[in-house]
């Protein structure tokens, strides 16, 4: 889906910013933060921001933090100490400083006038293809249930928007897939991994977050396990 809706909008790279700022209209991210979490090479990013603040869709903005500084504690001899303790005026120094900085930012405008056509549009993930995720998600363990929900049914309330099941799953590789994922949607995925055994008696034990899941809209894209007690 990605890769069409690049080429309909002129590259990927821009179709995930778009995302990412529809998703995030009340939020403001420095150039830092923001490759983090679109996960865009420096210069690609330089360059479709500065083509979505020529278009009007986000504001550049200054934003202003504070970060902390180390201090460098002066040491003092042994007759020095001394002194000071005889004297009354040992005192905790402090180990950090804080130090306002200032750094480049972007929030999204809120005055732009296509906002709810482009919402409907890219943030609309209900045809998004569930084989070709399997097949993503099958190279990182042996899967018996994989479930879609939440934002791929427009459920606002659904907590969970993927669920997988599985033995022997690299639980790292998949949460750095679904970091991608995250990057790739413009938005962050809520999801949810268990072995089988886990997942099994989650089930028997009426797991709050499954009987959940199960009452809102969601697909069952591969069911090779039950999910009843």
């Amino acid at each position: 889906m990605l890769r069409e809706l690049g080429k309909l909008f002129g590259s990927e790279n821009k179709v995930k910013l778009l995302r990412f700022f529809l998703a995030n209209q009340t939020s403001q991210i420095t150039f830092t933060n923001l490759i983090k979490k679109v996960k865009i090479s420096k210069n690609e990013l330089k360059k479709e921001l500065k083509n979505l603040v020529n278009f009007s869709f986000i504001n550049e903005i200054t934003i202003v933090d504070e970060i902390e500084i180390p201090v460098k504690q002066k040491k003092l001899t042994k007759k020095q100490k001394l002194k000071q303790k005889k004297e009354g005026t040992v005192q905790d120094l402090p180990k950090t400083i804080l130090k306002q900085v200032k750094e480049d930012g972007y929030e999204f405008n809120k005055g732009y006038d296509f906002t709810a056509s482009l919402a409907n549009l890219l943030l609309d993930f209900r045809f998004v293809d569930r084989q070709e995720m399997l097949t993503d998600f099958k190279k990182f363990g042996k899967i018996s249930l994989f479930c879609l929900g939440g934002v791929f049914f427009r459920d606002e309330e659904g907590t969970l928007d993927v669920l997988i099941v599985g033995d022997a799953l690299d639980k790292d590789k998949i949460d750095n897939y679904m970091k991608k994922l995250d990057a790739d949607f413009g938005t962050e995925l809520r999801y949810a991994v268990f072995e089988s055994e886990e997942f099994k008696y989650r089930v028997n034990m009426f797991d709050r977050l499954l009987k959940d899941f199960w009452k809102r809209p969601h697909e069952k894209v591969l069911e090779k396990i039950s999910t009843r007690p």
